[in-house]
């Protein structure tokens, strides 16, 4: 999932960069193939083609920079999967509010800012083959916790009232780092 834009602007350049430099180099070796949507080939509605493959494979990895609107609709569709799924953002931009609980790749097109994304998205798309990792998005995390808080058991009740404050407490702390981000 990556913003894409038209096909000389600047948008495009970067989405090429990623895809051709850390994403194909990343991820082929650990045996995934790599598509993006502008790139698909085969006649068809584009829209059912891209929630087709976003529902169906067995690891996206979305390019959160720009802040692009596609890109947060698609990837929503991938979080309610409870699917795999690598968040990633150029380096410097902040992390929307919404998704910056969950971990991200960040990643600059430079050659050690590209080796080192690189290293992080085969590392993580590694576990996620071995099975060495728990899926969490916002949605499976919010439906957890009104789980807990719905239960008859007091204990569950509780541990939910504590996530929930917790989950008070980082967003609380989210917005003070990107305000003191914004300051230097």
């Amino acid at each position: 999932i990556s913003p894409i834009g038209g096909k000389q602007s600047e948008t495009r350049k970067n989405a090429n960069d990623l895809y051709e430099h850390i994403v194909t180099p990343a991820l082929e070796p650990v045996g995934y193939s790599i598509e993006r949507a502008d790139l698909i080939s085969e006649s068809g509605v584009i829209t059912s083609q891209i929630i087709e493959r976003i529902v169906g494979s067995d690891l996206v990895v979305a390019d959160l920079s720009g802040h692009n609107a596609n890109v947060f609709y698609e990837l929503a569709v991938r979080h309610v999967t409870g699917k795999p799924f690598i968040h990633m953002i150029t380096e410097g931009e902040p992390i929307p509010f919404d998704v910056a609980a969950s971990r991200t790749i960040f990643y600059s097109l430079d050659l050690n800012g590209a080796k080192k994304a690189k290293v992080e998205l085969e590392s993580q798309a590694r576990a996620f083959l071995n099975g060495d990792c728990k899926i969490e998005s916002p949605i499976s995390v919010a439906l957890d916790l009104k789980a807990l808080l719905s239960s008859d058991d007091p204990v569950s009740v509780a541990l939910g009232r504590i996530e929930n404050d917790l989950s008070k407490i980082r967003s609380t702390s989210h917005d003070m780092l990107q305000r003191l981000q914004f300051l230097y």
